[in-house]
């Protein structure tokens, strides 16, 4: 959840105070020579006032390379506020008010104004041009539009020291107040999760001043004014007119951000030929956000307006993960951000893309961090600037951004380089480079509003690290920007966070490191260990034992550490010696001894046969690699951990290496490897760093299915009970339970038979040992999806079967698969995801109409078994995986605080609680999976399933007692039976309001405008539909098909009709017999959410209706699933409603 920030009053004054010197009245004079008639000033006239939006975002286009211009369309309206102030000269407080009023667009009344504009069709953009009407005295005014001030991006209303939601409580008299009030600051918000953008409007020149006068030429009645001004530095009158097209004819209303998009790539490396590139980004933050935003727009900000935004506050951005369906690209909104250019450093011919990011070095070449004094607002905001570099060139404030990611190189099917970097971009206009006197080169670090960025970042190798690290010297660093640890060369793996065995060949002739003692560099046999965990990091040189001395591990300045102090950080690997090349070793005999031991031990014992052998010696070893949880801490063994100090983490690291070498300020290095493993942690999406009572376990999740690159097709998930009639077992507590019934163990003690190849269950090496096989091995003698966990767990006991105590690691219920997916934004990484694939690349083979392309089997039954993953929550039963075979992603219990010795068999609780008699959900995930802001009064901005930013719940929810209904009452006349006459039949019944699916995917209209449930109505406008996560969590938590009021209980959702009822009646032995005529029903429910590949259904031949027809998502109540299909050719199906509780 984002930070909400109360600031220090005198930290605020420094926004205003700035703005309010920089908006004193200059001594305006106007002479005879004007289009207006002086002599009535003060004469109230009826005005009218036209505004506009630019075309498009402003597209500003910045490339390493070459420029590409791209425009996006970012122009909805939904309110508009003018603000008319009379000029009386002197300071703002002189100026009095006129005029204060919001204005609607006719067919969107949800911002509560008093009236509405006007469509004129005349404007740069007709689709979002107006008319504001009016009355006000003749005269110097300043005149200011606001327009959406009620979006997800800002506060725009500040009262006292805190910020109301609208305009109901401002008390405003004059311009001073007017500056005090409107100080749009920001939510901390990415992107507008209703689709609306804030704006602001005024006159072509820096102050906002006009004039309203009657045309000169205007005779006989004059009631009617018009407005005029002058731009800066002209004496020339231009006015404001409905009837001229042009911008400068009108009020143009600029967005008050910048819009700001990343693309990156990777090239081929220049100096590798044969080389390829591969960087998977994990993750970005921005830095240096301004928190305000000066609300007057300015068509020159960087010449108006440097010092007052030098003077506001900054603040860091959450840290975000990449989506699936843009992997390598994002696209935000950010504050303008004004910091002027940086100088030209004495002694430099030109500013160079280099010094953009250059860190400032103490004389040791160490990185330096930003003080109080470096601070935009000073020590008020020092906590907000912890662990920030202090850059030597770009200016205090100036906003840039960190993403992080993982580099390999790869030839000839090998990975030669390797490791986790990080890479410093700061934003602003150089797409022109060099140094253009403050024009638009890499002296330029200026957020500018109502503009875009496009950054394409080409990322080729690893050279600029390389020669950092050489060189030591901080002015040789061509890109000081790029961070991390790369290792070259060697048999590299990445692992996923559960139990691994990887096949390692230990050679003697590539055991030789230089001695530590020796300052020739004479070699001596050794081999350099590295690994890095959460807790600490420990490297160093391993000399074997020599005549008759046990080995010693060196630090990197040569200085002995102890084994006790070194051995636990490489705890989580152990060795023992295979039988055979391509055989893994058990970890443990028949007879339950543990034969795997430490690395040094296994070094030691390596070495035992290898000094006195030949040249060339060799052992094939298996590598024992514990899952990523630690039950005491390496560097305090003492200690219990606390979960959050595990999960969620980068990689961790063991490599044995020749040789390593670190960069002056530490920062980076490059270590020649033999082998590298990284190990990828747990994930989760719970919110484990700020845990809550009655949450003390939860469940975290492996990142890939290792089983998916191999030949296994497990068509079947396999068991007794897999029919439609066995019980479905769905819940978040149900996973562990179920797949130990599946496994058929019923104890601590119960064996889940012989499934695994445990020769195979690893990943080996291929025919020369530099390399591993690029496919997993055969892992399973029985192909069925419910012995895939097994793979993920260890045979402790070396029994060739996993016991009771053995299973950390099961197949997840349903409801642990649909919570993977309501929370995968809040997941560290992208690669977690469960479906990782773009769907644009989707077969349109008609095999997969009724089949899943992409199934992932959950441990439940009947229509839970099988969850669709390229459609992220649709789920049906066994047979949707039949035609490929289905996935299996393994999670495993932990718990909520302190490591617990055996967590994993405890029950893991939900990430959410529900209040029955309220319909309210409230969610205990993590900041980045729930939206920041409450959406009121307005549906969701129109959006996909893979939409991040949109496509997640808010912390708490409400749904609402029943769908879209309205009550009705109907009459039926007996015509009459002579002698019988009798009284007309009345019925009571529901008839359902319906719409189609692109009303409600993606029209601005509100679905749900009329719906009340609380008495008085005093609800209505509050209720929208739900997106595609929201629908997920209520399917988990209630019964959507029933509904929940008092006059409807017990009712099901097809009881209410779509149209009218009717009833006759015929005469039967002196009654009434009343035959009633079917009414249409509907059994779909619509939810907000499209479906990202739109062109998708349809692409049959002949099939243009139901089933293949791109509507999105919705939930069947008579099947009780969620699906694409809505069984209609326009997706016609009901509403039923949440809204967000703050």
């Amino acid at each position: 959840m984002k930070r909400f920030i109360k600031d220090i009053t005198a930290g605020c004054l420094i926004l205003t105070a700035a703005l309010a010197a920089s908006c004193m009245d200059e001594e305006w004079t106007v002479k005879s020579e004007v289009p207006f008639q002086m002599d009535e000033e003060g004469r109230t006239v009826a005005v009218e006032l036209p505004f506009s939006l630019p075309k498009r975002m402003t597209a500003t286009v910045v490339t390493r390379a070459n420029g590409e211009e791209v425009q996006m369309e970012d122009a909805t309206l939904s309110g508009i506020h003018l603000a008319v102030f009379k000029d009386n000269g002197g300071a703002p407080e002189n100026d009095e008010l006129i005029l204060w009023k919001l204005y609607n667009r006719k067919d969107n009344p949800d911002e509560g104004g008093s009236g509405f504009w006007e469509d004129t069709g005349h404007g740069p953009d007709t689709a979002n041009d107006g008319l504001l009407r009016f009355y006000a005295p003749t005269g110097k005014v300043y005149i200011y539009l606001l327009a959406n001030t009620k979006g997800t991006l800002f506060d725009f209303y500040k009262v006292g020291d805190d910020y109301v939601a609208d305009d109901e409580n401002i008390k405003m008299t004059n311009r001073a107040d007017f500056f005090h009030i409107i100080q749009p600051k920001w939510k901390e918000n990415l992107v507008p999760t209703d689709g609306i953008l804030p704006m602001t409007g005024m006159a072509d020149n820096k102050d906002g001043r006009c004039f309203i006068g009657i045309p000169v030429t205007q005779t006989g009645e004059k009631d009617k004014g018009s407005i005029w001004y002058q731009k800066d530095g002209t004496e020339e009158w231009t006015e404001i007119s409905p009837d001229m097209d042009e911008e400068e004819h009108s009020f143009m209303l600029r967005r008050m951000v910048s819009k700001v998009t990343f693309n990156i790539k990777t090239g081929t490396p220049d100096n590798d030929k044969g080389a390829t590139i591969k960087f998977t980004p994990r993750n970005y933050t921005f830095r240096h956000v301004a928190r305000y935003v000066p609300a007057p727009p300015n068509t020159a900000p960087d010449e108006y307006w440097p010092e007052a935004m030098k003077a506001i506050p900054v603040v860091d951005s959450e840290t975000h993960i990449f989506g699936t369906q843009s992997p390598n690209s994002f696209t935000v909104y950010l504050p303008e951000n004004i910091r002027g250019h940086a100088p030209l450093p004495t002694g430099q011919s030109a500013f160079t893309y280099a010094m953009r990011d250059k860190v400032v070095k103490t004389d040791t070449h160490k990185n330096t961090y930003e003080e109080a004094d470096d601070i935009p607002g000073g020590s008020l905001y020092a906590n907000d600037h912890k662990g920030h570099y202090k850059f030597r060139h770009a200016p205090s404030g100036s906003t840039y951004v960190e993403i992080a990611g993982h580099y390999e190189k790869q030839k000839n099917g090998k990975v030669t380089e390797s490791g986790d970097t990080r890479y410093m971009i700061h934003l602003g206009d150089f797409s022109q480079k060099g140094n253009l006197t403050e024009g638009k080169g890499y002296d330029n670090f200026n957020l500018i509003r109502d503009h875009h960025y496009t950054f394409n970042v080409t990322i080729k190798g690893i050279d600029d690290i390389e020669t950092e690290v050489h060189s030591g010297d901080e002015a040789n660093e061509p890109n000081p920007g790029v961070e991390g640890i790369i290792f070259k060369e060697g048999a590299q793996l990445r692992l996923d966070a559960h139990y691994e065995t990887v096949e390692m060949l230990f050679n003697k002739d590539a055991m030789q490191v230089a001695a530590p003692d020796n300052p020739d560099g004479a070699k001596v046999p050794g081999i350099y260990l590295y690994t890095e965990t959460p807790f600490g990091n420990m490297f160093g040189t391993y000399i074997f034992p020599q005549d008759g001395n046990t080995g010693q591990f060196y630090n990197e300045q040569g200085t002995p550490i102890p084994f006790e102090d070194a051995a636990p950080y490489f705890e989580w690997v152990s060795f023992r010696k295979q039988n055979e090349k391509n055989a893994l070793a058990p970890y443990a005999d028949s007879n339950g001894e543990i034969k795997a031991i430490s690395i040094f031990k296994a070094l030691d014992d390596f070495w035992s046969n290898a000094r006195n052998s030949s040249t060339g010696y060799k052992k094939y070893y298996t590598c024992f690699v514990d899952e990523y949880y630690y039950a005491k801490d390496p560097h305090q063994p003492t200690r219990v951990p606390q979960v959050h100090e595990f999960v969620n983490k980068p990689d961790r690291t063991f490599s044995l290496a020749s040789d390593v070498k670190y960069s002056a300020d530490g920062k980076s290095g490059i270590a020649n490897a033999v082998y590298v493993l990284k190990q990828r942690s747990i994930a989760t999406f719970y919110d484990i760093n700020n845990p809550i009572g009655g949450i003390d376990f939860i469940y975290g999740l492996e990142t890939v299915d290792e089983l998916e690159g191999s030949d296994l097709k497990m068509e079947d998930y396999g068991g007794e009970n897999n029919g439609e009639d066995s019980p479905q077992k769905t819940g978040i507590g149900e996973g562990y339970k179920n797949t130990k019934e599946d496994l058929g163990i019923s104890s601590d003690n119960g064996k889940s038979g012989k499934h695994v190849n445990w020769e195979k269950n690893g990943y080996l090496l291929d025919s020369d040992g530099g390399a591993y096989l690029p496919k997993p091995a055969n892992r399973l003698n029985t192909i069925e999806g419910r012995y895939a966990c097994l793979t993920r767990n260890r045979d402790f006991n070396g029994d060739g079967e996993i016991s009771g105590d053995e299973l950390r690691w099961y197949t997840p219920s349903l409801d642990q698969v649909l919570g993977i997916w309501v929370g995968e934004p809040g997941l560290p990484s992208a690669e977690s995801a469960l479906y990782t694939n773009d769907t644009q690349n989707l077969s349109t083979d008609k095999k997969f109409d009724s089949n899943s392309q992409y199934p992932i089997f959950t441990s439940s039954e009947q229509k839970g078994r099988v969850v669709w993953g390229e459609e992220g929550c649709s789920f049906g039963a066994n047979s949707n995986a039949s035609e490929i075979g289905g996935r299996v992603r393994a999670v495993r219990t932990l718990s909520a605080k302190e490591a617990k010795e055996k967590d994993y068999k405890e029950t893991p609780d939900p990430f959410y609680q529900y209040e029955e008699n309220t319909g309210t959900i409230t969610l205990y995930l993590n900041s980045a999976a729930l939206r920041d802001e409450a959406v009121k009064g307005r549906e969701l901005a129109p959006h996909h399933e893979r939409d991040i930013d949109i496509n997640r719940p808010y912390k708490k929810f409400q749904i609402a007692k029943h769908p879209y209904v309205e009550k009705k009452v109907s009459t039926f006349e007996c015509p009459g039976h002579w002698p019988y006459n009798g009284d007309p039949l009345t019925v009571t019944w529901w008839q359902l309001q319906t719409g189609n699916a692109e009303n409600a995917k993606r029209s601005t209209d509100r679905m749900l405008s009329n719906y009340t449930q609380e008495t008085g109505g005093t609800d209505k406008d509050s209720w929208r539909l739900p997106n595609q996560r929201e629908l997920a969590l209520m399917v988990m938590v209630t019964d959507l098909s029933a509904y929940h009021t008092d006059d409807l209980t017990g009712a099901e959702y097809n009881d209410c009709k779509t149209t009218e009822i009717k009833a006759d009646c015929s005469y039967l032995f002196f009654q009434h017999k009343w035959k009633h005529s079917a009414a249409s029903t509907n059994l779909y429910l619509h939810c907000r959410t499209s479906f990202s590949n739109s062109k998708f259904f349809g692409n049959h031949a002949g099939q243009t209706s139901g089933w293949f027809r791109p509507h999105g998502y919705f939930y069947t109540t008579v099947s009780k699933i969620i699906t694409m299909s809505s069984g209609d050719s326009d997706g016609i199906s009901g509403y039923l409603g949440v809204r967000d509780i703050e």
